[in-house]
C-alpha cells in the first residue's frame, strides 16, 4: 500500500507535464496559423493599392479633355464648341445666394415644366 502512495505525485507531475506540452504545441500552432493569416492580409492589401492606384490612373484618363474629344469623335456627337456668349462662368463670391424651389418656378415657370 505504501508503494501506491508513491506513485500518485508522479502521475501527477507527468499528467502535468503532458497538459503544459499540450499547450504548448496547441499555442505554437495558432501562432504559426495568425503568422500565416498576417502575410497573406498584408499581401491582399498590397494589391488593393494596385488596384486602387490603377483605377486612379484610369479615372484620371477617362477625364482628360483628349479621351474626351476622341469619344465626341468616336460616337459621331458632332459637337462644337460653343459660341461667344453661350458660356459664362460665376465665381462663387459672386453668386447670387440660393432660392427657394417655388420662388424660382414662380420667376422662370420653364423650371416648373422639367
Amino acid at each position: 500500500m505504501s508503494g501506491h502512495a508513491g506513485l500518485w505525485p508522479t502521475i501527477g507531475l507527468v499528467t502535468l507535464v503532458l497538459l503544459a506540452a499540450l499547450a504548448f504545441v496547441g499555442l505554437r500552432s495558432a501562432t504559426e496559423r495568425q503568422s500565416r493569416r498576417l502575410v497573406e492580409l498584408r499581401l491582399e492589401r498590397e494589391v488593393r493599392a494596385k488596384e486602387r492606384e490603377n483605377l486612379r490612373v484610369e479615372l484620371e484618363t477617362y477625364k482628360s479633355g483628349s479621351y474626351i474629344l476622341a469619344a465626341v469623335n468616336r460616337l459621331g456627337l458632332k459637337l462644337r464648341p460653343p459660341l461667344p456668349g453661350q458660356v459664362r462662368r460665376v465665381s462663387l463670391s459672386a453668386a447670387p445666394a440660393p432660392q427657394s424651389l417655388a420662388a424660382a418656378a414662380r420667376e422662370q415657370p420653364f423650371l416648373a415644366q422639367n
